[in-house]
């Protein structure tokens, strides 16, 4: 059912011109920016950009396929938990909540999330984040 107050608008990082926006939601990719050359400075502009066009109370919802520490997520296109909790906050944000409504207990994390074992069925993490308001 299409929604009157719903707008899905699709653009490049710094190209939206967007204020005012009630939710952002990141899906799926924070790791291919993490993992890529400028990674955390990449990552940190997109999550500044999304924190720019925010409303005071404007909620950021990040999810990713989970990876574990010591496997190459990068080559698994998987992140840490930690690490994008890091990001989240260092960019102005507090974790509300974190849903495993997205988990998958039988993936063992070892499989690239496009391998047909475990595609579109990887263990993945849902958080729900705030502005600070307090930070520029």
């Amino acid at each position: 059912m299409r929604r009157s107050n719903i707008i899905y608008w699709h653009r490049e990082l710094g190209d939206a011109g967007l204020t005012h926006i009630d939710l952002v939601h990141w899906g799926f990719n924070l790791h291919d920016y993490y993992h890529q050359n400028g990674g955390e400075a990449r990552v940190q502009r997109i999550l500044a950009s999304a924190r720019g066009a925010l409303e005071p109370k404007g909620i950021l919802a990040v999810s990713d396929h989970i990876g574990v520490a010591g496997m190459n997520n990068r080559k698994l296109h998987r992140v840490e938990i930690a690490h994008i909790v890091n990001q989240i906050e260092q960019a102005g944000f507090r974790i509300e909540a974190r849903s495993d409504l997205l988990a998958n207990p039988e993936d063992d994390h070892s499989l690239n999330v496009f391998d047909d074992a475990i595609y579109r069925q990887t263990d993945r993490v849902l958080i729900r984040a705030v502005r600070i308001l307090n930070r520029p």
